[in-house]
């Protein structure tokens, strides 16, 4: 007679502070060591305790099937989650799969996938196993956020600190699992049945498409030129006053991380935030580098680029004599083009090219502080937000309302928005911005055929309460809200 089934956990203490879980059981007489995860994937010792009685549960039972058993050997590794993926993420590459799409991709397997399901049978996969997903994802959010209240973090991968998963996130990270097991499908040894990762979404607030309206835009252009946006907060600047100073000690950069409470690549960046500034001379102020703000706003705002183009923009790309700049790489096929300029932007760019020390042909156009080339989400970390919160200040002084979310992408709305509300045609829009799916230049434009109504709207609608309703004591207008004569309110 076998002996019972019997279990105990484990738990193993990280140098980083982190645990790891795992179980000794004895499954038809025979021990086995059994891993449950880790903290950094959002194990916790509660979860633990619950999977341990699940699988003494199933052992009694009969259906449980340790790990090392789990692969299919009719099949050898063909349909284990590991394999699959990789050769997933291959087959998208040769598709021709932009390198930026690759990196989603990618980060989404490796980061997040692969740890999770990394050795289990695609075929065994249920839905049951991926809501346990979303809820190891949820789990590992809440606790980040947890650490985080207390000056703490989880160490990611790569020895940085983790960042938590927002449900869109999370949600991206099930449509390419919803692709993959379509794509293992179709080559015969997908999951049972129907896809188990196509009804599993989270809910994630649907993000406002806002386009700012011109009063919006000159403030945000003109915070970008009046005072540089390389803005570091005090704590900024003295992490990396002490990061310097340990660092000019010979210390090592682990010991300056754990001394100053921070990851180590953060106080690695710290110091060269640092010494960048100290480098700096005073012959070149920072008011080249609020030039170099000002015309890629401009840039973003009235020529409809898409940021990424722009990062990769040369001098010799730009031509203000036939006022036009030539995109010859872009996000899609139809993206590749000549961008017109309107005299405003030449005018723009040309001052920003004259403050310039170098202008040769392969040379960046808007290259960051140390030279090399942006990314998307440092034009939005370190050109945009800052831009924003000046002109914010500005705005409450004046008691104006702030500016809406306002991200790179943002401007590219802005830009079809004003250009179909000033009557340029459509197909030349769509040429201007790389659209090869009018659909989106028409959502656009039936947002602008609302703007162009909404006057009319309003004094059709004063027109027919005008004799019902008493005008207001004391009524005032406010500067920014001044109408013309015509559109006022008939007595």
């Amino acid at each position: 007679m076998a002996k019972r089934s019997t279990g105990e956990l484990r738990v193993h203490q990280n140098r980083d502070g982190t645990r790891t879980f795992s179980a000794r059981v004895r499954v038809g007489g025979n021990r086995r060591h059994v891993p449950l995860g880790h903290e950094r994937d959002g194990m916790t010792l509660l979860e633990a305790e619950k999977k341990l009685e699940d699988i003494l549960a199933r052992a009694r039972l009969g259906t449980y099937r340790p790990p090392s058993d789990r692969r299919d050997h009719t099949r050898g590794e063909a349909d284990v989650f590991v394999a699959a993926a990789s050769r997933f993420l291959k087959a998208k590459a040769r598709e021709g799969l932009k390198p930026a799409s690759l990196g989603s991709l990618s980060w989404a397997l490796n980061t997040h996938l692969i740890p999770f399901f990394g050795r289990d049978r695609v075929r065994g996969i249920d839905m049951d196993r991926v809501e346990s997903y979303v809820d190891r994802q949820i789990a590992r959010r809440d606790e980040i956020n947890r650490l985080k209240a207390q000056n703490a973090y989880l160490e990611g991968p790569k020895g940085g600190a983790m960042r938590p998963m927002g449900s869109r996130s999370i949600n991206t990270t099930l449509e390419i699992l919803t692709q993959l097991f379509d794509w293992t499908a179709a080559r015969g040894y997908g999951p049972d049945g129907p896809n188990p990762a196509a009804g599993v979404r989270l809910r994630a607030p649907a993000r406002a498409n806002f386009a700012l309206e011109l009063d919006e835009l000159d403030d945000l252009i003109e915070a970008a030129g009046r005072q540089h946006s390389h803005v570091r907060s005090d704590r900024s600047v003295r992490l990396g006053q002490q990061a310097t100073v340990l660092r000019t000690e010979g210390r090592a950069w682990k010991e300056i991380a754990a001394e100053l409470g921070i990851a180590e690549s953060t106080a690695i960046c710290h110091h060269r935030c640092h010494k960048r500034e100290e480098a700096r001379s005073a012959d070149e102020p920072a008011a080249i580098e609020a030039l170099a703000d000002r015309a890629l706003l401009c840039t973003l705002a009235f020529s409809g680029a898409r940021v990424t183009e722009l990062c990769r923009l040369t001098v010799d790309q730009v031509d203000l004599g036939r006022q036009r700049l030539r995109i010859p790489d872009s996000k899609t096929p139809s993206g590749i083009r000549e961008v017109h300029l309107s005299p405003r932007l030449v005018d723009e760019l040309g001052t920003y090219l004259a403050a310039r020390s170098e202008n040769g042909g392969d040379a960046l156009l808007f290259p960051s502080p140390t030279g090399r080339r942006r990314s998307k989400d440092t034009v939005n970390k370190r050109v945009v937000a800052p831009a924003c919160e000046h002109a914010n200040t500005r705005r409450a002084s004046l008691s104006l309302p702030p500016l809406p979310r306002t991200t790179p992408h943002t401007l590219r709305r802005t830009y079809i928005t004003l250009a179909l509300e000033a009557g340029l045609p459509v197909p030349f829009v769509m040429a201007q911005v790389g659209h090869s799916d009018s659909r989106t230049t028409l959502q656009i434009y039936a947002k602008v055929l609302a703007r162009r109504d909404r006057s009319e709207h309003g004094r059709a609608f004063d027109q027919l309460v005008g004799g019902t309703l008493p005008s207001p004591p004391n009524a005032t207008i406010l500067p920014h809200q001044v109408l013309p004569p015509d559109s006022r309110r008939v007595q």
